[in-house]
């Protein structure tokens, strides 16, 4: 058996579902997060606590707004897209991921936040590396003291990389029925 075999069907799943729905909207989105399988995590800078920095994430078959949720290798944290009207992608543990609500900002208890922008984006591998806020629970100590706030609670978080590690192949079945269709609708 493949390492990814799992990954790959849930987003075969995400692919054959955006078809038949048809709309250029969902098979972008689909071919966007079927090509982000697997990918890493992590601050570019000495910023992010260990628990936080060097995550690898793996697609679920989980789903949260219409968004797939990824779980950090080791299933402890989650990313996931919170509940609109803002729709931030938010990285939390598996409480915080099964509210997936925005509370007070950032006492709403998401660990890490990518705010602007965020709304639009079709895959984790689309954020903004400057777009990042975090509470003190992912931040080393030293760096939360020093760091720029954003509101109470929550600092911006310098440079954040996210990096492909594993996507569906252009020439899997689901992937090119939906490549095509888009292309149609084009």
């Amino acid at each position: 058996m493949m390492p990814y075999h799992a990954p790959e069907r849930v987003v075969q799943g995400i692919l054959r579902r955006a078809c038949l729905a048809g709309t250029k909207a969902e098979l972008q989105t689909a071919v966007a997060q079927a090509s982000t399988l697997m990918f890493e995590f992590g601050s570019t800078t000495p910023f992010l606590n260990d628990k936080f920095q060097d995550l690898r994430f793996v697609v679920t078959d989980r789903e949260l707004r219409g968004s797939p949720v990824w779980a950090a290798v080791g299933g402890e944290l989650f990313m996931y897209r919170m509940q609109p009207p803002e729709g931030w992608i938010s990285i939390g543990d598996a409480a915080e991921c099964e509210k997936g609500v925005i509370g007070s900002m950032c006492s709403m208890g998401s660990s890490l936040m990518a705010t602007a922008g965020a709304a639009a984006v079709l895959a984790p591998i689309d954020l903004s590396p400057t777009r990042w806020v975090c509470e003190r629970q992912a931040t080393m100590e030293a760096q939360y003291a020093t760091a720029k706030p954003y509101i109470s609670g929550c600092v911006y978080a310098p440079t954040i990389r996210i990096t492909a590690v594993h996507g569906l192949d252009g020439d899997d079945p689901a992937m090119v029925a939906a490549l095509r269709q888009l292309a149609a609708l084009a």
